[in-house]
Parts: C-alpha cells; structure tokens; sequence
C-alpha cells in the first residue's frame, strides 16, 4: 500500500478537513483522489468506522455496574474494575511472579469483563453453582458475537483469555476474584454486604469469606500459593473494618423524635471537607427516603428507613418554608416494604450525620448534615 505521507506530498500543508467538506461526503473524499492514494483513504475510513464502533462499545462497557460501592457511595462500573484490575495484576505479577509476561496481564485484565456487555455483572458473593453455571452458559452464547465486534487484538487476548490456558490468563482470573473485597475495605464494604447479601454478623461475614476462600483454592489449585494467602489478607482486613463498624452502632442511629413537634427548619449547602470536625465521631444514619405525596404548598408525606433494619417512619408535614407541623408514626418494616412501591420516582438515599454544636450562650442542639 502508498505510504500514508504521499497523502501529503507537495509544497505545503493540505488540510484534510477542507477536502472532506468540499467533497460533502466521505465516498466522494476517498473517491476523489488518485487510486493509490484512494486506497488509503478507503482504509482510514474503514479505522474509523471500526474506532467509533469500539467507542460504543466501551460506552456500553462503562454502564454496566458492578456490585461494590466506591468511598462515595456509586457503584463501580466494568471500565473501573477492569483498569484496577490491570494495575493490581501486573504489579502482584511483578513482584512474586517474574517469570510471568505483564504485558500479557494487563492486555487480559482490560477485556476480561467485557462479555458482561452482552450479559450484564452476576455477583459471585453469595452465588450458587446453578447460578454460576447459567451465568458461564450466558458468557459463552456470547462470546463468539462480541469477538465479532471487537478490535482484532482485544478479540484475540479475550479469546485466549477465555481459554484459561496460560498461567497469564489464570494469573488474572485469580486476581479478579480478590478484588470485590479488596474495594470493600476502600470503599463501602459493610454497606454492600449488609444490603446486597443480607450479612447481619461478623459470624456471617467470616462464613462467607471461608466459603470463598475453598471455592477459589479449588479453582485454581496450588498453582498460585500466594494468592491464597493474599485474599486471606483482605478478607480478615475487611474482617476487621466489619467489626469496627459493628462496634460503632451505638453511634449509627438517629436521635428519636418526638410523635408531634414543630418543626423550625433552614437548610444550607456545604461542603463536607471544609467542616471542621471529624464525622466519624458523630451520630449518623443511613436513610432511604421516599414520598408518598408532595403537594404544590409544600406539604408531604413520607417514608423513611433508618438504616438499621428496626426504625421505620411514616411522616406528615405540612406548608411552610421554615417552621412547619411535623407528625412522626413509627410503623412496621412489612409496612415499610408495601409502602416503598409507591415512591417510585420520589427516592432519595442520603447519610445522616448529627453533629452536636454549643452556641455562645451554652445551649445545646443539633445540626442534620445529609450527604447524597
């Protein structure tokens, strides 16, 4: 083929842009030219056709949540995921396993997801062997479809990927298993166990990390000993944070409310780095809000959950901007859960941090700070 610098031959600089919008099409633009240089032109036009293509699917990529919870509260997505995965894997890699190829690693951890495109992320936490077996027999339908769709070297390191062959590619799959627990001690570990697998006890959580560990031992064997000691580490460091958390119950409720008050209520936006005192240390509550009916005055009625799986509340308020009627029913959580369908559209979930404060003259009281 032309070399792609005759494109450009002559005295000066010949912008492409202008000969695309003075032809008005692409064909007309690579038509337009000598034949040689038209067979180039043809190619470029094919590249990017393929590089918007795999835009689109990178974009699909990007919007297939995972399970774990960033330090912020969203879920971490496949593109997430796959680059720490490419970063952990190839370090790991580097220091206890030099005879490994890295570069390998990192070309398998960066598409190793990507058949979740086509079905989606199947948590592995608390997943049976029916579970799994429908969620590979779903990967492997769609294999041969997103090769198709794949540039030609990221559809090879699947496809070898896939095969599970090189100790590259188990090198890989056994570090992607640890991963989950390694993002829920950064990030929102104790929130994801308890609301996505229903763990109510240290005791549980143990279980379910003893379960694991033997799962993936028999996956991989003793091909990769350091691994198993690896996710012994994360598992008991998350261990450890879970129980740290459990201790600090006391603190992760609200204060109660009186059945009836009067609300007096002003509203400021901050910014949570620049308050000048450690959170942590303070109450807090994690609420999942939704409204049954807001009317044009102001009024509502909502439903709230506190978060610890006790304290449920049905709450009427009336018109106001800053002082209104405020009745708190505490209800069950079965009628919690028959009420919840009914906001939908009308959600919103926010942690709740009561910071005690003393003004000049020695009163005490309360400021609410919601993070959503």
């Amino acid at each position: 083929m032309t070399d792609i610098a005759e494109l450009n031959t002559g005295s000066g600089y010949n912008n492409p842009l202008e000969d695309l919008r003075e032809c008005g099409s692409v064909d007309r633009w690579v038509d337009s030219d000598k034949p040689e240089h038209s067979r180039i032109r043809e190619h470029l036009a094919k590249l990017a056709q393929r590089a918007i293509a795999t835009s689109e699917l990178f974009d699909q990529f990007a919007r297939v949540d995972r399970i774990p919870r960033l330090s912020n509260g969203d879920r971490e997505n496949d593109v997430e995921h796959s680059f720490l995965l490419a970063t952990i894997a190839t370090d790991l890699a580097q220091e206890l396993r030099p005879d490994l190829d890295v570069n390998r690693i990192r070309q398998f951890s960066l598409v190793h997801d990507m058949l979740e495109i086509k079905t989606g992320d199947v948590a592995t936490f608390s997943t049976s062997p029916e579970e799994q077996a429908e969620k590979e027999r779903r990967e492997k339908e769609a294999l041969d479809e997103l090769l198709a769709e794949l540039p030609p070297l990221e559809a090879e390191a699947l496809r070898e990927y896939e095969k599970q062959d090189t100790p590259e590619a188990r090198w890989t799959r056994c570090v992607d298993k640890m991963l989950a627990t390694l993002v829920d001690i950064t990030g929102q570990g104790v929130r994801v166990v308890e609301e996505d697998f229903g763990v109510t006890s240290l005791e549980k959580l143990c279980d379910e990390h003893g379960r694991l560990a033997t799962k993936y031992h028999n996956m991989f064997g003793n091909e990769f000993p350091e691994l198993d000691q690896l996710y012994a580490l994360f598992s008991y460091l998350f261990e450890e944070r879970y129980a740290q958390e459990s201790q600090n119950d006391c603190k992760d409720n609200s204060p109660e409310r009186p059945h009836q008050l009067k609300e007096v209520e002003r509203k400021y936006l901050v910014d949570p780095e620049n308050i000048p005192i450690d959170l942590e240390s303070c109450q807090r509550a994690e609420l999942k809000q939704g409204y049954l009916a807001i009317s044009a005055d102001g009024s509502e009625t909502r439903i709230r959950s506190f978060g610890d799986g006790k304290r449920f509340e049905l709450t009427v308020k009336s018109s106001g901007a800053v002082i209104r009627d405020e009745q708190n029913i505490k209800i069950t959580k079965e009628m919690f859960n028959t009420l919840w369908p009914l906001t939908s559209g009308a959600r919103v979930k926010k942690t709740r941090y009561y910071i005690p404060l003393v003004d000049e003259h020695g009163r005490e009281y309360t400021a609410e700070l919601d993070i959503y």
